[in-house]
Order: structure tokens, then sequence, then C-alpha cells
């Protein structure tokens, strides 16, 4: 907790308490008794997880990752009740998720959740990602384009990305405290560094796009077309909505809030939303996992 609070630029939120009064501030909500003396909220959180199975060092663990996420919660409700500016940015991300065909905005218990819309129901014995790995991928991806349909792509793509581990859903208030923490970082380092991609011209961005996507096509070639495991005509289209999906993300102007699906639909215009999670999704995206990181390392060495 001591390092989420100094790391922070919304101290007010915090102003006239002392790290034991924040820290009890933060799980008093866990102790809550009900009509029969029993903590609901840990019962079923440990009931989820088939306590009874588990070792005392899987209890421990299992314990300081409830602390974490219930602290990290706690301090997002804490920054959104004391400082009224964040209040823009959550109302500028909610007029954005209106139009996403990817996330959706989702209320629970008084709370709002940004849910990525394909992974249907809500998985709650799985933890929510932490806030420090999100921020991680906003400072590595937005590089300097601070638009919101950009970094709600990202989002997305990140929620898809650690969905194995991690909920598929994120609190609207800590999405706006990383958004905002993440920004303020990246104008830092552009201002001191000069730093970003921000120099090249859109036609040069779509050379880099190009390249990179065909380096990864030729690459991976042996593994999918040369064992048939994809044919090579969709293994064509596959490599033409890549290139797409990076111009929406990477170039400005771009529509980077177009889904995985949509992209690929344009290529193979009889794919089904059905299809394309049977058969399509797993190959696709992961190809586009590699051609995407195949450009990120290129603007990095550039920088």
């Amino acid at each position: 907790m001591r390092r989420k609070v100094k790391n922070t630029h919304s101290n007010p939120a915090f102003a006239g308490m002392s790290f034991e009064q924040l820290a009890w501030e933060c799980i008093a909500d866990l102790f809550e008794r009900n009509e029969t003396g029993a903590f609901p909220k840990l019962r079923a959180y440990f009931n989820a997880r088939a306590w009874e199975k588990q070792s005392e060092g899987e209890l421990e663990s299992l314990t300081r990752r409830l602390i974490f996420g219930q602290i990290q919660c706690a301090l997002f409700r804490l920054y959104r009740e004391s400082d009224p500016a964040l209040g823009k940015l959550l109302r500028n991300l909610k007029l954005a998720l209106r139009h996403s065909q990817t996330l959706v905005l989702v209320r629970h218990h008084g709370q709002y959740w940004v849910h990525l819309r394909e992974c249907e129901g809500r998985s709650t014995a799985k933890e929510i990602l932490p806030a420090h790995v999100l921020a991680a991928h906003f400072k590595a991806g937005l590089r300097g384009e601070l638009r919101l349909p950009r970094a709600l792509s990202l989002f997305a793509q990140v929620l898809r990305e650690y969905h194995e581990h991690y909920r598929a859903e994120f609190p609207l208030t800590g999405l706006a405290v990383t958004l905002r923490e993440s920004f303020a970082s990246l104008h830092r380092v552009l201002t001191e560094d000069g730093g970003g991609h921000e120099g090249y011209t859109p036609g040069e961005i779509e050379g880099m796009i190009a390249a990179n996507v065909a380096a990864v096509k030729a690459q991976r070639h042996g593994a999918y077309v040369a064992r048939r495991k994809i044919p090579a005509e969709t293994y064509e289209a596959y490599f033409l909505a890549i290139q797409d999906l990076l111009k929406a993300e990477f170039v400005p102007g771009g529509d980077a809030l177009r889904s995985y699906y949509d992209h690929l639909r344009t290529h193979l215009p009889g794919l089904s939303r059905e299809q394309y999670q049977r058969q399509c999704r797993c190959h696709f995206e992961y190809l586009a996992k590699l051609s995407r990181g195949k450009l990120l390392d290129q603007f990095k060495k550039e920088w």
C-alpha cells in the first residue's frame, strides 16, 4: 500500500489519513458480518477457491491476493471521491464505451466495470488484473498517442491476453486512474526525451507495418500452411486483416475500436462470428500479437 500511495499523483485522496487508517478503510468491507454473525464476503471468496483442499502456503497466497485486490479497488474509490478532475475522464470513457464493439460498461453492486464483450458472464473466481500490469501495457503501447479509442483498443487486447488468469473486466474508475497515470508518465518521457513516433508520417508508419507483417507471415508460413493447419488462402486473408488492424491502431485517424472479427470478416466475407470463435480466433489473434510485438520492437529500437 505504501508503494501504491507513494507512486500516485493524486495524494489528496489520502489527506489526513495515516497508513493504518487507510488500510482499515480499504479492507473494512471484507469484515462486515451478516445476521448470523458470519463474514459473507470472506466465505464467498474462499468457498469459490475450494479452501479445504488448499495447503497452508496456498491459503496464505489466496489471502494476500484478496487483500491486494481489495486495496486496489478501495484506492480507486477514494480517488474518485476526492478528485473532481477525474470525473471528466470518467465521462469521456463512458461516451467512448458506448461506441465500442469489444467492450461494454456494466454496473455491479453500485460500481461500474468495463467488461470484455466476447466473454459472457462474470468470472469472479478469478482475480482482477493488477493495475501495474495494465499501466505497463499502456506505457509501451500508447507511445504518446493519447487518444481514448486507441487506449480502449489496447485495453481490450490486454484483457483478452490475460483472460486465462484474470477477469475479463476492470473497474471503470481504476481504468481512468491507470490511464491518467500512464498519460502523465508518457508526457514526462516525451517532454524530457523527445521519444515516441510523432516524427513519423502516416506513410512511414504504414511502411513499417507492411514490412513487419510480411516478416511474420514469412516466418510462420512453415508452421501453419506447410503443415496444413491453415489453408493458404485463409493464411493470406489473416495477414491482410492484420495489416488493416495495425493501421487502424497505429496510424492517426484509424478506427481503433473495430474488432478483430470485423477486420477478418472484411477479407473472409462469409465468416460468421461462431466460425471465428471456433476456427479462426486462436491462430489469427496469435499471429496479430506476433506482428504487433515485432512492430513495437522496431519503434523501441528507433526511439
